[in-house]
């Protein structure tokens, strides 16, 4: 994985995909000629990852002031890891939905994959994605979705720590209602 992400940030570079900001803000992809970062192979990389390392997958809930803390299996582990692959904006389908923004960001010494949507009804907004510059890794990434049900609104705020965490904060929005807040933190590699 880490010489594909390398290869694919050299060409990235090379076929013009961090020019100047103007030019990094065009408009969103009307052909499926852009190449997106690999972000599917990603996360099946994680899940072998997490298998692998033979640890214990702890679910942390916090709502409604109160925590809970749970072993997870695998069944409830990869349904918690679809909310991250699922909707796949990198499929032919969704792709041309999405402006691809790519730089280095000083602060986070990481080169940024930022992916925003154009169409506001589709329920993944942006995708950032974090990559080391010196070990081609991926660093965090970071999911902002949003989503309508009738009377009430979800919006979701998804984060991936590498090879070791995730979290999902949830906050529900009802008609006439004080907002509900759930965050589940799911951790697999405690060191």
């Amino acid at each position: 994985m880490k010489k594909c992400i390398l290869l694919y940030i050299i060409a990235i570079i090379f076929s013009g995909g961090c020019k100047s900001k103007q030019n990094k803000l065009k408009s969103a992809n009307t052909k499926d000629t852009v190449k997106f970062f690999p972000i599917q192979e990603y996360y099946l990389q994680q899940l072998k990852y997490a298998d692998s390392v033979g640890s214990r997958k702890y679910k942390i809930t916090v709502e409604d002031g109160k925590t809970d803390s749970v072993i997870i299996d695998e069944k409830e582990f990869n349904q918690l890891v679809k909310q991250f692959s699922e909707p796949d904006i990198t499929a032919s389908a969704n792709k041309k939905f999405y402006k691809q923004n790519i730089f280095f960001d000083e602060s986070t010494h990481s080169y940024t994959f930022n992916y925003t949507s154009i169409n506001k009804s589709l329920p993944v907004e942006s995708t950032d994605i974090l990559v080391d510059p010196e070990t081609n890794q991926v660093k965090r990434i970071f999911i902002n979705k949003a989503y309508t049900f009738g009377d009430s609104s979800i919006i979701e705020k998804l984060s991936w720590k590498n090879d070791s965490s995730f979290s999902i904060n949830k906050i529900i929005q009802y008609n006439n209602q004080p907002d509900r807040i759930q965050q589940i933190k799911v951790v697999w590699n405690k060191n």
